[in-house]
């Protein structure tokens, strides 16, 4: 009996070693593959054209798959420099726009400064002096204004003669 009971410690320890249970499913530890040993008979025995056959599959698909590397790579590249060459575009654009608004803002600057000399240096009641002393001008009368209705109101072009009082 007791020889019976050290028989199956033995088994449950060597079951134990070899086997770890998780869950529903029992994986062996430490399990490594067997290798035959390599022998004169067994080299011998290999069929040497199988790993040609298998050389010749690989290297057409060597070739399939390093062109298609090669063109994915060149068209990741082109895109690349499309974006930096559109990227400095419109960098260049941006400066070239401050700048002309920089250039826009001088040369108001420059208008409202002027335009504000030419009024000054304009003298209103002299020219109404020279106007009416020198020159004979009078304010046109009630009778020699004519009024008539215009469909735009903005402007007005002449391009026919003023209707008679009517």
């Amino acid at each position: 009996m007791a020889e019976k009971r050290s028989n199956q410690s033995a088994m449950h320890r060597r079951e134990t070693e070899r086997y770890y249970i998780d869950g529903n499913t029992a994986r062996r530890l430490n399990e490594q593959p067997q290798i035959p040993k390599r022998t004169k008979k067994n080299i011998q025995e290999q069929p040497k054209q199988a790993p040609v056959r298998h050389k010749k599959r690989v290297s057409a698909f060597d070739l399939k798959y390093t062109l298609f590397l090669v063109v994915s790579v060149g068209i990741t590249l082109g895109t690349c420099f499309m974006y930096l060459h559109s990227n400095s575009a419109l960098s260049d654009a941006k400066q070239n726009v401050t700048a002309l608004q920089t250039q826009l803002q001088t040369l108001q600057e420059q208008n409202t400064s002027l335009k504000g000399s030419l009024n000054t240096s304009i003298d209103l009641d002299q020219i109404y002096q020279i106007a009416t002393g020198e020159l004979g001008m009078v304010y046109a009368d009630e009778s020699q204004i004519i009024y008539y209705n215009s469909s735009n109101d903005d402007y007005v072009r002449q391009y026919e003669s003023i209707p008679d009082k009517q």
